[in-house]
């Protein structure tokens, strides 16, 4: 989500939101300026592996968005392709077919539009490209790619740019593979004046039917206090028409919405704001096409903070990893002069064998290296992967772990890349082959590591951007920068942009000011 609402929230300590896009930084007193690159998704399909990134130019002013690949398993990979002036790419495959879509531009005037190619070599030549959606009025921006082998199913969120300024979210679906694209059909249609990219939204094709998960406004206590309810609605004839809507949930200040399917069982994960209760992480789950589901029930066993859950699913087995924090809960603690125990910030796993009817107690998988997270989880033949970014001093590291019993025990967390300044991404696997790849702190580097091995040894570290320069940027110039998760799902639907200015109030006291140019509810 790419608004032009702007939010300021002051805090007295630093703290983190979801992707960044552009990714902005500041040090102190310094300039702000625009990460060079940022990583934006990975998918994989047997020893092919496919990535996007985004170059940012002139502090923002100017954007390019690149396509790179390799064929041979990760251990290589070829000369990126210049997708031209595209923002938010995203990614699908089918055997040999390689599907994009991207943005002309970001929220604003004039408005962006979709733009869609595709490949039928695995990547190697892309056809012409396709506007899918340039509503005169409304800036479109792209959500989710599926694919099923012959239908391709793109959701698109529109933000009106005119009064009265309509918004909605629209599926549009191709019966061909890619070569004509149909009308757009509503999924979700919002108030004036609402904006749809504060929504998740997530689409799943179960057998015969497309399901669509998502969530809608009830009411409010106040602007920022708000009830959701969290639905389904069905489509029998691959996404044509949709039925009425089945409540899964209702929850207040629902975020982080997670969907996953596996033959006809449905999983949906999010974040609960319930106030006073939360954040907390909970869970619903249709073991029938999404007919009934589940009174919802809480993941975390323990009262403090639960965000970005991810998970993987096989049949009617369940991995979920979210980061848990409870600072907040030692924060407001008595201890009567005793000293105040360490608090706890980690990246944490739950697994479910019975179709998500009960789960494993939860498992800190990163242990006491310093604050955990943006992790991600990937599974494959027995195997369960998972890999998150750990920040201790100034120290920025990334972390591994896997289980090779089918999540029951992980092996000790490992430094991945050797380096102090490595942010997490995405981790995704294919068969014996385990993909982690990720950017730096001075946003100038996309970085990939392969396994080959079922994630025992992983290769070199590999750069994705070399050979692609940003004029502008001078290693003289060079500042930390505050970095946040980016498509560890393939479901794009959580964009924020950010800047951190750090305010001095008093001596030796700085507030930490962050700015965002995207809506979140």
């Amino acid at each position: 989500m790419k608004a032009l609402v702007k939010v300021m929230i002051i805090i007295f300590s630093i703290s983190y939101v979801g992707m960044l896009s552009p990714v902005l930084g500041q040090d102190l007193g310094g300039p702000i300026r625009v990460a060079p690159f940022q990583f934006s998704q990975m998918v994989s399909s047997g020893n092919n592996v496919y990535v996007l990134y985004q170059q940012n130019s002139d502090n923002g002013a100017h954007f390019h968005s690149y396509f790179v690949k390799s064929s041979d398993a990760g251990k290589s990979f070829g000369n990126s392709i210049d997708l031209g002036s595209a923002v938010e790419p995203i990614v699908t495959t089918f055997g040999d077919n390689v599907f994009l879509a991207w943005e002309t531009g970001f929220t604003g005037w004039p408005p962006s539009h979709v733009v869609f190619a595709k490949s039928n070599d695995r990547g190697n030549m892309f056809g012409s490209q396709v506007i899918l959606d340039n509503s005169p009025d409304s800036s479109s921006v792209i959500t989710q790619l599926l694919s099923d082998g012959k239908h391709l199913f793109a959701v698109i969120d529109e933000l009106g740019e005119k009064p009265p300024y309509q918004s909605d979210v629209y599926l549009i679906t191709s019966q061909d593979n890619g070569t004509t694209w149909g009308k757009k059909v509503e999924l979700l249609p919002s108030a004036l004046l609402e904006n749809p990219l504060g929504y998740d939204t997530s689409i799943q094709e179960i057998g015969d039917k497309l399901v669509v998960i998502g969530e809608k406004k009830l009411d409010c206590e106040n602007p920022n206090y708000c009830q959701y309810a969290i639905f389904l609605r069905t489509s029998t004839d691959m996404g044509s028409t949709f039925g009425p809507e089945i409540d899964i949930a209702k929850s207040w200040n629902p975020v982080r919405l997670q969907t996953i399917s596996s033959g006809n069982n449905i999983y949906v994960v999010w974040v609960d704001g319930t106030r006073g209760q939360g954040p907390d992480l909970l869970f619903s789950k249709s073991n029938d096409d999404g007919n009934t589901f589940s009174t919802p029930i809480a993941l975390g066993q323990k009262e403090g903070e639960y965000d970005w859950p991810h998970m993987m699913t096989s049949d009617k087995t369940v991995y979920i990893v979210w980061q848990y924090n409870n600072e907040n809960v030692i924060a407001k603690e008595h201890y009567g002069g005793v000293l105040t125990p360490a608090y706890v910030s980690g990246i944490f796993f739950a697994k479910s064998t019975d179709g998500g009817n009960t789960f494993s107690q939860p498992l800190n998988l990163s242990g006491d290296i310093g604050t955990s997270y943006f992790s991600g989880i990937s599974s494959s033949a027995g195997n369960v992967y998972s890999s998150w970014t750990s920040k201790h001093g100034d120290h920025v590291q990334v972390f591994f772990s896997r289980s090779t019993d089918n999540g029951a025990t992980f092996g000790d967390p490992v430094d991945l890349t050797g380096r102090s300044d490595s942010w997490f991404s995405q981790i995704v696997s294919s068969g014996d082959n385990v993909y982690i790849a990720g950017d730096a702190s001075d946003g100038n580097m996309i970085w990939l590591k392969a396994s080959n091995d079922d994630g025992a040894n992983f290769g070199p570290l590999l750069t994705l951007n070399s050979g692609i320069s940003n004029p502008e940027y001078s290693p003289n110039t060079q500042q930390k920068m505050a970095y946040t998760e980016n498509h560890q799902n393939p479901d794009t639907s959580n964009a924020i942009v950010l800047v951190e200015v750090m305010v001095p109030i008093a001596g030796g006291v700085s507030v930490g000011v962050f700015l965002f140019t995207r809506k979140r509810k």
